[in-house]
């Protein structure tokens, strides 16, 4: 409902501003997030997903208003395929493909707001695929105090001095739990 309110905010700015094609960009994503909350089957909001791209490109014939149109309409079909995305990462991936078309129209069009609105959306998706990115890494890592380096055996860790006794019978629990039978 707050990225529906910001695309109708927008579409009103920038058809304020001079331009239609950003405006009717907004106004498709308005339809597109409204169709997310009414409509429950996939396969139906898909079909809606990809009429609403198909008159993105309609009115962006349309509406042309030169490279500002072409920029508007590439970052609204980006924007398009982020939000049907199934997973979080990728839908922020895909929002960061959609970024430089958005803010090149922006500085083009001279929208300073919406400037600064796309640049903390920026700033925003990459904070949260780095956070993702961290976690992920520190799950494939392991518990960071039972850990020590991967090609030592327990035994060969402990002699090593990578590991002390306190930290072993940790270790060969945690594994135990995870399935895995360590052998000393």
């Amino acid at each position: 409902m707050v990225q529906g309110a910001g695309a109708g905010a927008f579409a009103l700015h920038f058809a304020l501003i001079g331009a239609p094609t950003a405006s009717a960009a907004c106004l498709l994503s308005l339809m597109q997030l409204t169709v997310a909350l009414v409509v429950r089957d996939r396969v139906a909001k898909l079909a809606l997903d990809g009429a609403t791209l198909l008159a993105l490109l309609l009115l962006t014939v349309a509406t042309w208003h030169g490279i500002l149109s072409g920029l508007a309409a590439c970052g609204g079909a980006s924007s398009f395929i982020a939000r049907t995305q199934r997973s979080t990462t990728r839908m922020k991936i895909v929002f960061l493909v959609a970024a430089p078309f958005w803010l090149a129209h922006n500085l083009l069009i001279g929208a300073p707001f919406a400037l600064a609105v796309d640049l903390v959306s920026v700033a925003g998706n990459l904070l949260g695929l780095f956070a993702f990115w961290k976690r992920e890494q520190r799950q494939a890592d392991g518990p960071r105090s039972l850990s020590y380096p991967a090609r030592l055996s327990p035994r060969h860790a402990f002699r090593s001095g990578h590991l002390s006794l306190g930290k072993l019978a940790i270790s060969k629990r945690a594994r135990a739990l995870q399935g895995v039978q360590i052998l000393t």
